[in-house]
């Protein structure tokens, strides 16, 4: 399984992102969402062709904070951060093919 962890407190979010030099992969879902069931498998199998993404699973109702503090308002939804710095975000419609690319881009131009 790809994600490293389970976040489910805004305090313990805060101090992930706190951490320096790595990117941080935030994947973001409630419960009862169909469309976040079928997408975490293609997004645990991306994440395993990209081993420098730290992923991270969120159930946003486990502390609805995260999603207001980060400006979540719909689900599923991919965060990239790096030294507390968003980089990168995708909700709702996520499509594998398309986000991998611009993802890619991302390391290549910040590591």
């Amino acid at each position: 399984m790809p994600f490293k962890r389970e976040i489910t407190s805004y305090s313990e979010l805060t101090s992930l992102l706190s951490e320096k030099g790595r990117f941080h992969f935030l994947y973001m879902t409630l419960p009862d969402c169909g469309v976040c069931d079928v997408v975490r498998p293609k997004i645990e199998e991306m994440l395993s062709r990209h081993p420098e993404l730290e992923g991270s699973y969120i159930n946003l109702a486990c502390d609805p904070a995260i999603g207001g503090q980060h400006s979540v308002f719909s689900v599923p939804a991919v965060l990239i951060f790096r030294d507390g710095r968003e980089l990168f975000r995708e909700a709702r419609y996520l499509v594998i093919d398309v986000i991998e690319p611009q993802i890619e881009r991302i390391l290549l131009n910040f590591s």
